[in-house]
Protein backbone atom coordinates (compact mmCIF):
# COMPACT_ATOMS: atom_id res chain seq x y z
CA UNK A 1 0.00 0.00 0.00
CA UNK A 2 1.54 3.27 -1.17
CA UNK A 3 2.60 5.63 1.76
CA UNK A 4 0.63 8.97 2.01
CA UNK A 5 2.13 12.32 1.21
CA UNK A 6 1.32 13.58 4.98
CA UNK A 7 2.61 10.32 6.61
CA UNK A 8 6.14 11.02 4.70
CA UNK A 9 6.27 14.53 5.95
CA UNK A 10 5.46 13.67 9.14
CA UNK A 11 8.43 11.03 9.19
CA UNK A 12 10.63 13.49 7.83
CA UNK A 13 9.58 16.59 10.65
CA UNK A 14 9.98 13.72 13.12
CA UNK A 15 13.52 12.16 11.63
CA UNK A 16 14.48 16.68 11.74
CA UNK A 17 12.93 17.09 15.26
CA UNK A 18 14.87 14.24 16.63
CA UNK A 19 18.25 15.26 15.30
CA UNK A 20 18.09 18.78 16.72
CA UNK A 21 17.06 17.60 20.28
CA UNK A 22 20.30 14.77 20.45
CA UNK A 23 22.49 18.15 18.48
CA UNK A 24 21.60 20.51 21.05
CA UNK A 25 22.16 17.97 24.05
CA UNK A 26 25.94 17.27 22.43
CA UNK A 27 24.27 13.62 22.27
CA UNK A 28 24.18 13.15 26.09
CA UNK A 29 21.34 12.43 28.76
CA UNK A 30 20.40 15.69 30.43
CA UNK A 31 19.47 14.07 33.61
CA UNK A 32 22.67 12.06 33.93
CA UNK A 33 24.90 12.78 31.23
CA UNK A 34 25.35 9.40 30.05
CA UNK A 35 26.01 8.93 26.58
CA UNK A 36 24.47 5.25 25.50
CA UNK A 37 20.48 4.64 24.59
CA UNK A 38 19.99 8.36 23.96
CA UNK A 39 16.89 9.08 22.63
CA UNK A 40 14.93 12.35 21.82
CA UNK A 41 12.13 12.92 24.43
CA UNK A 42 8.74 15.18 24.58
CA UNK A 43 8.75 16.88 28.16
CA UNK A 44 5.08 17.94 27.65
CA UNK A 45 3.59 14.34 26.30
CA UNK A 46 2.26 14.76 22.90
CA UNK A 47 -1.04 12.97 23.66
CA UNK A 48 -1.53 16.53 25.81
CA UNK A 49 -0.01 18.70 23.38
CA UNK A 50 0.36 17.91 20.18
CA UNK A 51 0.61 21.69 18.34
CA UNK A 52 4.05 21.02 20.82
CA UNK A 53 5.17 17.80 18.98
CA UNK A 54 8.26 19.76 17.29
CA UNK A 55 8.38 22.44 19.47
CA UNK A 56 12.29 22.62 20.22
CA UNK A 57 11.84 23.32 23.65
CA UNK A 58 9.85 20.76 24.42
CA UNK A 59 12.58 18.38 23.39
CA UNK A 60 14.56 16.59 26.24
CA UNK A 61 17.50 14.67 25.44
CA UNK A 62 17.53 11.25 27.56
CA UNK A 63 19.45 7.79 28.20
CA UNK A 64 17.20 4.47 27.87
CA UNK A 65 17.40 4.60 31.91
CA UNK A 66 15.98 7.74 32.43
CA UNK A 67 13.73 7.40 29.56
CA UNK A 68 12.33 4.64 31.24
CA UNK A 69 12.35 6.09 34.75
CA UNK A 70 10.17 8.86 33.62
CA UNK A 71 7.79 6.96 32.29
CA UNK A 72 7.47 3.09 33.51
CA UNK A 73 8.77 3.96 37.10
CA UNK A 74 6.73 8.04 36.99
CA UNK A 75 10.07 9.34 38.82
CA UNK A 76 9.71 12.82 39.70
CA UNK A 77 13.16 12.84 40.16
CA UNK A 78 14.15 12.72 36.37
CA UNK A 79 11.25 15.90 35.78
CA UNK A 80 12.57 17.81 38.84
CA UNK A 81 16.35 17.21 37.41
CA UNK A 82 15.11 18.51 33.77
CA UNK A 83 13.50 21.96 35.32
CA UNK A 84 16.37 22.36 37.58
CA UNK A 85 18.66 22.48 34.16
CA UNK A 86 16.58 24.25 32.30
CA UNK A 87 14.89 26.84 34.96
CA UNK A 88 11.59 27.90 35.59
CA UNK A 89 11.16 30.36 32.15
CA UNK A 90 11.52 27.80 30.29
CA UNK A 91 8.94 25.41 32.17
CA UNK A 92 6.31 28.39 32.01
CA UNK A 93 7.01 29.70 28.68
CA UNK A 94 5.99 25.18 28.07
CA UNK A 95 2.79 25.54 30.03
CA UNK A 96 1.71 28.42 28.73
CA UNK A 97 2.04 27.35 24.93
CA UNK A 98 0.24 24.00 26.56
CA UNK A 99 -3.10 25.81 27.24
CA UNK A 100 -2.84 27.69 23.74
CA UNK A 101 -5.54 25.79 21.35
CA UNK A 102 -4.06 24.54 17.84
CA UNK A 103 -6.63 23.26 15.38
CA UNK A 104 -3.86 23.34 12.32
CA UNK A 105 -1.45 20.96 12.84
CA UNK A 106 -1.27 17.74 11.32
CA UNK A 107 -2.07 18.77 8.12
CA UNK A 108 0.06 18.58 4.94
CA UNK A 109 1.00 22.55 5.04
CA UNK A 110 1.68 22.08 8.87
CA UNK A 111 3.83 19.41 8.28
CA UNK A 112 5.73 20.84 5.06
CA UNK A 113 6.09 24.44 7.48
CA UNK A 114 7.98 22.27 10.29
CA UNK A 115 10.31 20.30 7.81
CA UNK A 116 11.27 23.85 6.63
CA UNK A 117 11.44 25.37 10.22
CA UNK A 118 13.39 22.55 11.19
CA UNK A 119 15.87 22.57 8.24
CA UNK A 120 16.39 26.52 9.08
CA UNK A 121 17.65 26.04 12.37
CA UNK A 122 20.13 23.06 11.78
Amino acid sequence: MPTSKKAKLRREADKLFKEAILLKADYKCEVCNSQFGITAHHFIPRSLAGHLMYYLPNGVCLCRGCHFAFHKKSDPTIVAKIIEKRGRKWLTDLEKRKKEKHYSYKSIIYYETIINQLNAQS
